[in-house]
């Protein structure tokens, strides 16, 4: 068996390029990582000041409202972003898109989330958190 220097040489160029573009791809993951936890940290600071808020206070339509869009947003990055694992998202952003339904009761955007959530539960025979 013989080796070949051309073959070697262009082997040994293949795995360093691929190594290279992975170590870029993880790089890249992990400052998206980084982003996606400085947007959470935002929206949960403002999720606790209207929770604070409300516990103090009853809010006038125009400021539930606000609050009820507020909330959406933090329920939807809280669902569809990778930072957490499936099993802290869904009651999680389940919680949150019940809050906003509370102060909003005709928000579709919480309605059809509840009910995508619910039917992952009900379609893995698992209880529904509250």
């Amino acid at each position: 068996m013989t080796f070949r220097y051309k073959d070697v040489t262009i082997k040994a160029i293949t795995v360093f390029i691929i190594l290279t573009i992975s170590s870029f791809a993880i790089y890249a993951n992990n400052d998206i990582i980084r982003k996606q936890r400085k947007t959470l940290h935002t929206h949960h600071q403002t999720y606790l000041k209207i929770l604070k808020k409300f516990n103090t206070t009853s809010p006038n339509k125009k400021e539930a409202l606000d609050a009820s869009g507020k909330v959406l947003q933090y329920a939807y990055f809280v669902l569809h972003s990778n930072i957490f694992k499936p099993s802290v998202k869904y009651p999680k952003a389940l919680r949150l898109y019940k809050f906003a339904l509370k102060y909003n009761k005709n928000s579709t955007d919480a309605m059809e989330n509840i009910k995508l959530i619910e039917g992952i539960y009900k379609s893995m025979n698992k209880k529904i958190p509250e």
